[in-house]
């Protein structure tokens, strides 16, 4: 196996929040339950000017329905996450230029207080929304559309007091392994092929979600550092037996993100944020392209259940 480290990887919609059902012990029962509750967050950011000229604007919508919860130890819920790209080539500076969504089931199993494990399966696409602009310059159609659905496994340690005797610092950890089962990359004008990695090559994807919170005792207030490590395994070519013979590993780093946050411990959360993002491949234009990105922005989630 050929290992590169880098500081690009490619693009997760809900790459910032851990959907996290039984870390919410508000519903917890000695019996079955059912539609316990539906758990919401949107994000809205502006990119800085040095991230390029396909990035201006992002806004983030998402959440889950839980839908069944047995004996405060099974959960089984629907997830979902859109996320739209917008470039400043209109005349308003606001172009709505790619959308990425992902939705799923997502089954997850209690195993203590503070830990839980999750299994499921997750569809993803990117679509173009407005492409117009290539085409008026060059008269060039230029399209691109991803397909990356996968099996997912997620350990998910629940944020929980790091330092004994004391509620100021706390730390949360996911672990989450994407097992491609079925991959669309597909590129308009068809010279596209011929550049960057494409993604129908990879296999499988695992990343490692850290986060610390300083909340001070008795406060409704904290500060958070965020940041994530992923390894994607790509082959030479598409389809199992090319891509076990001799994988390549690539190691990045998607985020860094230091925010304020605001929150009810019985309700919700509101985080001012800046983040960094790296991306292998930002899926704007049909020949992939790396993004190095700094944004500045708000989120609202649920304080119980996204981390």
């Amino acid at each position: 196996m050929l290992m590169h480290t880098v500081c690009h990887s490619q693009n997760f919609p809900d790459r910032m929040i851990s959907y996290d059902p039984l870390a919410d012990h508000r519903p917890d029962t000695a019996d079955f339950t059912w539609l316990s509750g539906a758990r919401l967050h949107a994000e809205f950011s502006r990119y800085s000017n040095g991230s390029g000229s396909s990035h201006r604007w992002n806004a983030k919508t998402g959440g889950m329905v839980e839908i069944a919860r047995w004996d405060s130890t099974w959960s089984i819920a629907v997830a979902g996450t859109t996320e739209i790209i917008i470039d400043p080539h209109n005349d308003i500076s606001f172009n709505p230029r790619a959308i990425q969504w992902e939705e799923g089931i997502l089954v997850s199993c209690r195993l203590s207080h503070d830990a839980s494990l999750q299994f499921g399966g997750m569809q993803r696409c990117k679509h173009d929304i407005d492409n117009l602009e290539p085409a008026q310059e060059s008269g060039s159609v230029e399209e691109r559309t991803l397909i990356f659905s996968s099996a997912t496994v997620r350990a998910l340690f629940h944020p929980r007091p790091l330092i004994p005797g004391s509620n100021l610092l706390y730390g949360a950890l996911a672990i989450r392994d994407e097992i491609y089962v079925h991959i669309l990359d597909n590129r308009i004008a068809g010279t596209a092929d011929a550049g960057g990695r494409s993604l129908e090559t990879m296999f499988n994807t695992t990343v490692v979600t850290g986060r610390l919170d300083l909340r001070p005792p008795d406060a409704r207030y904290g500060v958070h550092l965020g940041a994530s490590f992923m390894v994607s395994l790509f082959g030479d070519a598409p389809g199992t037996g090319h891509n076990l013979s001799n994988p390549i590993a690539l190691g990045s780093i998607p985020f860094l993100e230091l925010g304020l946050d605001l929150f009810n411990p019985a309700g919700g959360n509101l985080t001012i944020f800046a983040r960094g993002e790296w991306q292998r491949d930002a899926a704007i234009l049909p020949k992939p392209a790396a993004a190095s990105l700094a944004m500045f922005g708000i989120r609202f989630s649920d304080f119980g259940t996204m981390w």
